[in-house]
């Protein structure tokens, strides 16, 4: 299924130096053009932490222990990633032991009907009933343990959208993990997981959003 409106985050978990995370460093290293650094949107740059926009495809948060950058443009989700390895393949002895691939997706449904029979499929109303007036689902939670390749987890969340009516709102955590991420001495296996899983992480969204959509 497609979503009405779709964005991904690539978060990293490690030890950072915030300072050196600014737009003038990614445009000397070519991984974003020396206009876009000199038009960059930019928050703060400092020794805890660094925020910036890029354009509309890109936002940067680094904290000492944090890396996140996003997108919510559909049209650059593969830009973000190759934007992240590159990062990182120029610091490679970045410690760093764990990768959270999310997604946000909306999605429209056809009419109230199908939006409500959606939430009675997710979670039935009927033992509810006797304690509440007219109880409503706010958010249904599920995770999943991986159990071939890098440690991990999914963890899918459902909700009613906030920004399409009527609509479902399915955000995904797919979580990987090193062998020993507290004691990681570099980045290089990580990336590996990152560039090798991504796409999957990113578009099976659609197959989750079918089975609970129909």
């Amino acid at each position: 299924m497609k979503a009405e409106l779709s964005g991904i985050n690539i978060v990293i978990l490690g030890s950072f130096n915030p300072k050196i995370f600014q737009p003038a460093w990614f445009a000397a290293n070519e991984l974003i053009r020396k206009l876009e650094a000199e038009e960059a949107d930019t928050e703060i740059i400092h020794n805890d932490i660094s925020i910036f926009r890029i354009g509309d495809w890109l936002r940067l948060e680094v904290t000492r222990d944090r890396f996140n950058a996003s997108t919510e443009q559909e049209a650059y989700f593969e830009v973000l990633v190759d934007f992240v390895l590159g990062t990182f393949s120029l610091l490679s002895h970045t410690p760093a032991g764990i990768l959270g691939i999310n997604t946000a997706m909306h999605y429209r449904v056809k009419n109230e009907k199908l939006w409500h029979e959606i939430g009675d499929k997710l979670a039935p109303k009927e033992p509810w009933k006797l304690l509440m007036r007219a109880p409503r689902l706010t958010r249904v939670e599920m995770q999943d343990v991986r159990v071939d390749g890098p440690k991990g987890y999914l963890r899918v969340r459902v909700e009613p959208s906030t920004r399409i009516t009527p609509g479902i709102f399915i955000n995904t955590n797919d979580h990987y993990e090193v062998d020993d991420p507290k004691n990681a001495t570099g980045c290089s296996e990580l990336m590996e997981i990152l560039n090798t899983n991504w796409k999957s992480s990113v578009y099976s969204v659609g197959d989750i959003a079918k089975t609970i959509i129909g």
